[in-house]
């Protein structure tokens, strides 16, 4: 008796030995189907690869607005922004620690935290100021879009620019002011006059720094905004010329 075929997944059952007229069993004829792969499937392309109107994972849908574009790169100096924000995101869990500590200290030990007020102050200029910059870079400032909203595109650019030239000058006249405060203080002394003597001037110093990364956000902005709008112009005048 013949063994009892054998299945698999990806073949077919064996044929079985059958007799022929001469007595020499005969084979089944050969399976031609192949079990090479589609060729269609070499054309596919890989889930990790950058094809033509695809995006890859990461990236944000809006950012491929027409089919075969690169995901833009992060701005410039982008690096420098993010470690002044985590610096002043350490800030901000120091202050809450010291905060809830001298709190603790006050009402069960009757012992908070010495000058606990002018340090908070000194920690919460690192954290308004130095994240300024970032925030800029990701465009999460507050904005107010309710009578430039229905403007045409072209314009709302034009008030974006103008708004970031303003920006651009207010906050050089700030920096400029708070760093002679900053060098004032730091010539005669000024300090907290509590239990422990707190100079002023390194939080002064922490604002300016704050505010010069903003002014180089801003600077980069404007001339990336400057040289995407020259690279749109001559794209335009190309496509005009080829029409022609």
């Amino acid at each position: 008796m013949n063994a009892p075929s054998r299945f698999s997944a990806t073949s077919p059952p064996e044929p079985e030995d059958t007799p022929s007229a001469g007595g020499a069993p005969a084979l089944a004829p050969a399976d031609t189907r192949s079990c090479a792969a589609p060729k269609d499937a070499a054309a596919a392309p890989s889930p990790e690869g950058v094809t033509a109107g695809t995006v890859t994972a990461g990236t944000d849908p809006a950012d491929a607005a027409t089919p075969g574009s690169v995901a833009p790169r992060p701005p410039l100096g982008m690096a420098l922004d993010r470690a002044l924000a985590d610096l002043a995101g350490a800030m901000l869990l120091a202050m809450m620690v010291m905060t809830v500590g001298s709190s603790l200290g006050r009402f069960l030990f009757s012992a908070p935290i010495p000058d606990m007020e002018a340090i908070a102050e000194m920690l919460l200029v690192a954290v308004v100021f130095l994240p300024l910059a970032y925030t800029q870079a990701r465009r999460e400032h507050v904005e107010v879009t309710l009578f430039t909203d229905p403007f045409p595109l072209r314009l709302r650019r034009v008030v974006i620019v103008a708004g970031w030239l303003v920006g651009l000058f207010g906050f050089a006249v700030l920096a400029y002011a708070m760093a002679k405060g900053a060098l004032r203080a730091h010539a005669t002394g000024d300090a907290y006059l509590g239990v422990n003597k707190i100079l002023t001037w390194p939080a002064r110093a922490v604002a300016v720094v704050g505010l010069v990364a903003l002014l180089l956000r801003l600077g980069v902005d404007l001339a990336t905004r400057r040289r995407e709008a020259a690279e749109t112009a001559a794209q335009t005048a190309d496509d005009i010329e080829y029409a022609q």
